[in-house]
C-alpha cells in the first residue's frame, strides 16, 4: 500500500510541475495579461462542473453548502497568489518553496482539527527539512526577490493548505460529485471579484 502513494505522490507532483510550466509559459508568453485575469478565468471555467449534477447531486445543510463555497472561494485567492508568483519569479524556484511550505500549513491546519494526530521523530524531521530547503532554494537571487519569493510562496502555500484541509471536511459530509461540484460553484460565485476591484 505504501508503494502505491509513493507513486502516486511521484505522478502527482510530475503533472503539477508540468502544470507550473505550462502556466508559466501562459503569462509569461503574453496569451494572458496578468495573473488577475488568468485566475479569473480560470475559476469562471469551474461553471462546466454543473455538467457534472447527474453524477451525484443534492442540497446538504446550510453548513455544508457554506463550507463547500469558502473551499471554493479560498481556491480562487490560492491560485491568484500561485500565478503571481509564477509571473513574478523563476518557476524552478518558487514551486519548490511552495510546496515546501504547503506540508507545514496543511500540518497545521490539520492538527488544529485533529488534535489527536501527534507526528513521530522522523515526520518531524522531515517538515524541518522541507521548510529549510524551501528557504535555501530562494537564497540564490538578491535579497529582496529572494524575500518576495518566500512572502509569496507562504501566502500561497497557506491559502493551498487552507483548501486542502477545507476540501476534506466537505468531502467528509458529503460524496465526491456533491462536494465537489458546491466547491466549484463558490470558485465561481469569487472569480467576479478580479474584474470589480482594481489590483
Amino acid at each position: 500500500m505504501e508503494v502505491i502513494w509513493l507513486v502516486f505522490t511521484i505522478v502527482s507532483y510530475f503533472l503539477f510541475a508540468l502544470v507550473a510550466l505550462v502556466d508559466k509559459y501562459v503569462i509569461k508568453g503574453g496569451y494572458i495579461p496578468s495573473a488577475k485575469i488568468y485566475a479569473f478565468y480560470v475559476c469562471l471555467s469551474s461553471v462546466f462542473a454543473l455538467f457534472l449534477i447527474p453524477l451525484g447531486f443534492y442540497i446538504p445543510s446550510a453548513y455544508d453548502i457554506a463550507l463547500s463555497l469558502l473551499a471554493g472561494a479560498v481556491i480562487v485567492f490560492g491560485l491568484f497568489a500561485f500565478y503571481t508568483g509564477l509571473q513574478h519569479f523563476e518557476a524552478s524556484r518558487f514551486v519548490p518553496a511552495f510546496g515546501g511550505f504547503l506540508p507545514l500549513f496543511t500540518f497545521a491546519f490539520s492538527y488544529y482539527l485533529s488534535p489527536e494526530k501527534f507526528l513521530g521523530k522522523t515526520e518531524i524531521i522531515a517538515f524541518i527539512l522541507l521548510v529549510l530547503g524551501s528557504v535555501l532554494i530562494s537564497l540564490g537571487q538578491k535579497t529582496k526577490v529572494a524575500q518576495g519569493l518566500l512572502r509569496m510562496a507562504i501566502i500561497t502555500a497557506f491559502l493551498f493548505s487552507a483548501n486542502l484541509v477545507l476540501a476534506k471536511l466537505v468531502f467528509l459530509n458529503q460524496p465526491f460529485w456533491s462536494g465537489f461540484i458546491w466547491m466549484r460553484i463558490g470558485a465561481v460565485l469569487i472569480a467576479p471579484f478580479f474584474l470589480i476591484f482594481k489590483e
